[in-house]
């Protein structure tokens, strides 16, 4: 089982999170993800009604997968299709319920390529400065 911990974040407006400090987990296929502190997540591009459904960005297990997520995505640490996987493997791990975490699941899947190929040089280069994946 993967080791992942609750990021310690603090709410900075009505759509961004901040990591107050440093983070790290091993994540399920052993690979350890770092993360210093400042860097900024929206944890779930939910939108209201997902907001709702999912009991809220940072409120359950499913807040540990959507921040590891967004770090993996962040950086494209491995393709779109691995980084879904991983968050889906995440959630089943802690116990996120199967109707909560396939509807996530199938929502990046859907909807997660709008993130991925808005991805530049630069912010992949900037993000990098904050997320690493030691393989």
């Amino acid at each position: 089982m993967s080791n992942i911990p609750y990021p310690k974040l603090v709410q900075f407006n009505d759509s961004k999170w901040a990591l107050t400090q440093d983070y790290y987990c091993i994540l399920p296929n052993n690979n350890r993800l770092t993360c210093t502190k400042g860097f900024t997540t929206d944890l779930a591009s939910a939108g209201i009604v997902g907001s709702i459904l999912i009991g809220g960005k940072a409120a359950g297990n499913h807040t540990r997968a959507c921040f590891a997520h967004d770090l993996l995505y962040s950086i494209e640490a491995y393709n779109r299709n691995i980084c879904d996987e991983i968050f889906l493997d995440i959630m089943k791990e802690h116990s996120v319920s199967w109707i909560k975490r396939n509807g996530m699941w199938g929502a990046v899947r859907l909807f997660g390529d709008s993130v991925w190929s808005n991805h530049t040089l630069e912010s992949l280069e900037y993000n990098g400065r904050f997320v690493n994946i030691v393989r």
